[in-house]
């Protein structure tokens, strides 16, 4: 039942996505949030920060591939929300709005889901600086993890139940690199 609220969440995002004004600036908040969070987590800092409907920049002290390429796997709003699902636990029992929490997850993971793919649809110097076919697979590879472990946090499936699922996705993941590889060797023949 968890899964049905955390899809029904992520479906009204994706309506909301269709047909509102997309808030591309609360995007790109917490694209330039995330890196300067990583640089941050890797002992160096940010500062600079600049944010427009058209991207924006942080600049950081270190570099890494975390650091490069963290806001494209990292969904910081969903993390948010699992971070206030942890707080609010210490204060309330949350499990009566257990279903508005899945929904809340939902829909901030799809926040992330659609504008990564916006984003990654036009070539991106993060990407660039790594390589596509490494950056892809890394990018798929961690949402995938960071999706499931909150939904294991949140959904509370069993140990057993979270280990088949993730390694059929990672299955799905280890196979992609592949099937990107040789589909870029028939189109360029």
């Amino acid at each position: 039942m968890p899964a049905l609220f955390f899809c029904s969440g992520l479906l009204l995002w994706m309506f909301v996505y269709g047909i509102l004004p997309r808030p591309v600036k609360l995007y790109v908040l917490g694209h330039e949030l995330t890196h300067a969070l990583c640089a941050w987590l890797s002992g160096g800092a940010a500062h600079r920060l600049r944010i427009g409907s058209h991207g924006g920049s942080v600049a950081v002290t270190t570099s890494n591939v975390f650091v490069v390429l963290a806001p494209y796997f990292l969904p910081l709003y969903a993390v948010l929300v699992l971070i206030a699902y942890f707080i609010s636990g210490l204060f309330i029992n949350p499990a009566p709005w257990h279903a508005w929490w899945m929904a809340l997850l939902g829909l901030s993971w799809g926040f992330h889901l659609t504008f990564t793919c916006s984003t990654l649809s036009f070539p991106q110097q993060d990407i660039k600086e790594y390589g596509p076919l490494f950056s892809y697979a890394m990018i798929l590879f961690f949402n995938l993890l960071i999706l499931a472990l909150g939904l294991v946090w949140v959904g509370a499936p069993t140990f057993e139940e979270f280990i088949a699922v993730f390694t059929d996705e990672l299955g799905i993941v280890a196979r992609w690199p592949w099937r990107l590889w040789k589909a870029y060797n028939v189109e360029t023949g």
